[in-house]
């Protein structure tokens, strides 16, 4: 789906609700369940950790909490709604998962994707209510630790798809989690950046709130466009990205709840233009 917002929209993409987080048990290959669940949980404790500015200017707790639920056992990739526990048009989470998914049948993001996340969220408020990292464990090989050739570090992967499990799109700041950059045994993502900071207090210091109004749909609908050239894929990023620190992710304003694939980006959207070129660090 393409999906355009409208210019000076506050209806970030954010959760209300804190999402509770669960990991796949069975791990990925070379890395046991038990690991991945530990790298999970320190990614979305660091994102947790952000001190905002509070309403009277003092430092503040991000004002949303996350739950972990530890291992388990995710719903089956490419289930339908109808195979879902709670239909997927409903304003429940169906599991928030962190899984791999080991076939290539059901991994149509392309061979230099290694990471991806599929966000749920109401079109009007901005507010999500499902979102789930895929890891493609097999079409890619990850690590913990000491990376080998062509491996990719875990801890640098899920701190930053879980800022997209958050709601932020790509940053064009080079040394930020969210920059779109993946090269193998890269780690500096694993830490996050005055940029990355700044991008999620934004969103969950702001919003437009659960209960908003949408006077008129804006949004549309299309096909999917493909992954960009450097989109948490396995090669550099591309070069014509916007001059843009960072960005939340696109949202269309509309009635109804619509999943989203947060890792690629969409080229026709339109950014809102208080994030100006040089917002950032």
């Amino acid at each position: 789906m393409l999906y355009e917002t409208e210019s000076g929209s506050r209806c970030t993409l954010r959760w209300y609700d804190g999402p509770t987080v669960s990991v796949d048990q069975s791990g990925v290959q070379g890395v046991a369940g038990a690991a991945l669940r530990d790298i999970a949980k320190r990614a979305l404790d660091q994102w947790q950790a952000t001190v905002c500015a509070g309403p009277t200017g003092l430092p503040a707790a991000l004002p949303i909490q996350f739950g972990f639920g530890g291992l388990a056992v995710p719903t089956p990739v490419g289930a339908t709604c109808t195979d879902a526990a709670v239909p997927c048009k409903k304003m429940v989470s169906n599991g928030n998962f962190v899984r791999a998914v080991r076939s290539p049948e059901v991994w149509p993001y392309g061979a230099t994707v290694f990471a991806l996340t599929v966000v749920t969220f109401d079109q009007c408020t901005g507010e999500i209510v499902d979102a789930d990292i895929q890891l493609d464990d097999g079409g890619h090989q990850f690590c913990a630790g000491a990376c080998g050739p062509g491996q990719q570090d875990l801890s640098n992967t899920l701190t930053h798809e879980v800022g997209h499990l958050l709601g932020l799109d790509h940053s064009v700041a080079s040394e930020s989690t969210m920059d779109s950059s993946g090269p193998s045994g890269q780690t500096k993502k694993a830490t996050l950046h005055g940029d990355d900071r700044q991008g999620v207090c934004a969103a969950y210091t702001g919003g437009c709130g659960r209960n908003h109004v949408c006077a008129k749909v804006s949004g549309k609908a299309g096909a999917a466009a493909p992954p960009e050239p450097g989109s948490c894929a396995a090669r550099p990023v591309a070069s014509h990205l916007p001059a843009v620190g960072w960005i939340l992710a696109a949202l269309a304003m509309g009635a109804g709840v619509i999943r989203l694939a947060g890792r690629t980006r969409w080229p026709t959207s339109r950014r809102n233009p208080k994030f100006a070129p040089g917002y950032g660090p």
